[in-house]
């Protein structure tokens, strides 16, 4: 009983960070329209961290849907990245069927999902991969980025 809760709690936890993180997303995609930049722009404005002063070392996108079961397990690994990684990357969830997560999944060429991109601090992407990936498989991957 003890873990159906603690499963409830975590979706719920999850569902509402990922709602608090899609409306940051939303106004700074508004922001870049308002000042006249397209995508390419506030990729570059949003994810170059040695131009911005953010200080993250990655951006790790995560495109997919709510609904989806492989999405789904991915919230745990995005959790997991994220607090074993604080400060040094920056996970980022993208609704692939909400605006404007819509438009970064075009500019991506998402064609199924879910689907994991690997940004470098520059904001160029140096991994990508289609489908469910462990918490440890994607670590290796990160923990080789951050010790170049």
């Amino acid at each position: 009983m003890k873990k159906i809760i603690s499963l409830i709690l975590i979706t719920i936890i999850s569902f509402s960070l990922y709602s608090q993180e899609d409306n940051v997303f939303k106004e700074k995609v508004k922001k870049s329209k308002e000042l006249g930049y397209n995508i390419a722009d506030s990729v570059q404005i949003n994810y170059n961290y040695l131009k911005n002063k953010k200080g993250y070392k990655i951006t790790f996108l995560e495109f997919g849907m709510t609904t989806c079961i492989p999405c789904r397990k991915m919230k745990k690994v995005m959790h997991e990245i994220d607090s074993l990684y604080k400060g040094k990357v920056n996970v980022i969830f993208h609704n692939v069927v909400k605006e404007p997560a819509k438009t970064y999944a075009d500019y991506y060429e998402i064609e199924l999902i879910p689907v994991q991109i690997l940004l470098n601090e520059e904001g160029k992407i140096f991994y990508r991969h289609e489908g469910y990936i462990p918490t440890e498989t994607l670590s290796i991957i990160i923990d080789e980025q951050l010790n170049r």
